[in-house]
């Protein structure tokens, strides 16, 4: 068993690894002691991007899941699920409004083409992560306050980049109200 006191609350595990004391962080106990231990946590530029990267492919291939099934060729009498689904350009100008506002009124990164993420003339979505990796070294705070609603703004969220896609894909999903 392993126990702890991390920032003045005691903590304790039945192994020698402590979970959930901190978000996104586990401590690994290697000894006893009763001296404060100094601990440093860098973060971690690559799982940052990995994460935006991951918003990008899922956002493609809802693009090209879309538009393989509005394919409609009657001439080999191919016609796909989606052909005459008027929720579907609904559901596509949604998502593209999303990604395409500006959100001011939280920090100093407006746009999500600020940070590398454009769309093609295709429609789908580019990462250029090192557009994204100078944002992340140059104004950190700023992408954070982009990606996150912070209780400073939890009033004007409704704005915000990431309560504008909740709210849109709740609006498509919803198994009460939802599009689909």
């Amino acid at each position: 068993d392993s126990a702890v006191v991390i920032n003045g609350i005691a903590i304790t595990d039945d192994d020698n690894s402590i979970d959930g004391a901190i978000q996104g962080v586990t401590f690994a106990i290697n000894e006893i002691t009763t001296e404060p231990v100094e601990i440093k946590v860098d973060r971690d530029d690559e799982a940052i991007i990995a994460k935006v990267q991951a918003l990008v492919d899922a956002y493609n291939a809802i693009m090209s899941h879309i538009d393989t099934n509005k394919v409609y060729d009657p001439d080999n009498d191919i016609k796909g699920a989606l052909v005459g689904e008027s929720l579907v350009s609904t559901v596509t100008n949604r998502l593209q409004s999303v990604l395409t506002n500006g959100y001011s009124e939280f920090g100093s990164i407006e746009l999500l083409a600020s940070l590398g993420v454009t769309t093609t003339q295709d429609g789908d979505l580019e990462f250029d992560d090192e557009v994204f990796r100078e944002m992340l070294e140059s104004d950190f705070e700023g992408v954070v306050e982009f990606f996150t609603v912070s209780e400073d703004n939890a009033d004007l969220s409704a704005s915000s980049f990431l309560k504008s896609l909740q709210d849109a894909l709740i609006m498509i999903n919803d198994e009460d109200d939802g599009l689909l």
